[in-house]
């Protein structure tokens, strides 16, 4: 992912094809992607389901984080999050940026082995099913 001379990320990457604001939230350790409509849907999702990858992240970041929700008996992919690391804190500031637009309240949440993720799910979101 290049930024533009001013260290921003570029107006394609700020916006959805509808030409929503896709940019949640940005600063020197991460950022969030997602629109208005995806936040609307994954306050109505009760289980969802988040995974971390390595392998495909743009140069400058180490994770691509993903958080996806059924929805109408579908699996969609809600928000994503770009970060440089993968600590308790990184997923702590991750899901504390989604609570302020929603009082989110999954019933339950799907998570991967990782450690620092299962911390702060439990954390944050302390009455969901971990799975």
């Amino acid at each position: 992912m290049r930024l533009d001379p001013q260290g921003s990320l570029p107006l394609i990457l700020r916006q959805s094809d509808r030409g929503e604001n896709f940019v949640l939230y940005e600063d020197n350790s991460m950022v969030i992607f997602a629109c208005d409509r995806n936040l609307s849907v994954s306050n109505q999702c009760e289980h969802w389901f988040m995974d971390g990858t390595f392998s495909i992240c743009p140069k400058d970041y180490y994770q691509l984080f993903t958080v996806h929700g059924m929805f109408s008996d579908q699996i969609v992919l809600l928000v994503y999050g770009l970060f440089i690391g993968k600590d308790t804190n990184d997923y702590d500031n991750f899901f504390q940026q989604l609570l302020l637009k929603y009082d989110y309240e999954p019933e339950s949440i799907l998570v991967d082995f990782e450690s620092a993720t299962l911390k702060s799910t439990k954390s944050i979101f302390p009455d969901a099913i971990q799975i």
